[in-house]
């Protein structure tokens, strides 16, 4: 499996990414967890070494679905990528959501974090919030 830098990081992730939207079960009918973690057990043998969720897939539903996967591999070469939610951007939520991502992964480094949605999406809060 090809893989390249990502970005500056010094990390190299393999050019296919496995998406984690569906093990969240939310937004999705006939998922099952066994299901999914067979799935990611099939991507990592492939050679992905990539895996992309976010907290908002099942309300942490899949981060801590792809935890239990990460423990079973117990390849710390395994890389992950997850989400912070627009509702939550502002410094204290987005230093808490976080941490509840790190717990939910069983983790104690997400390899690249990002914002999910930009700010002011779905009528979520600017945030920064303008001041007067």
């Amino acid at each position: 499996m090809q893989k390249r830098q990502l970005g500056r990081s010094g990390l190299d992730v393999t050019v296919l990414t496995f998406g984690c939207w569906q093990a969240g079960g939310s937004g999705w009918t006939g998922t099952d967890d066994d299901d999914s973690l067979a799935a990611m057990r099939a991507g990592y043998e492939s050679g992905i070494n990539f895996f992309d969720t976010a907290e908002g897939y099942g309300n942490g539903h899949s981060e801590r679905l792809l935890g239990r996967f990460l423990r079973e591999t117990g390849d710390a070469n395994v890389l992950v990528a997850t989400k912070v939610g627009d509702r939550h951007l502002a410094a204290p939520q987005a230093r808490a959501a976080c941490e509840k991502s790190l717990q939910n992964l069983g983790r104690d480094k997400i390899d690249l974090y990002q914002i999910h949605w930009p700010s002011g999406t779905w009528g979520a809060p600017s945030c920064p919030s303008k001041r007067p």
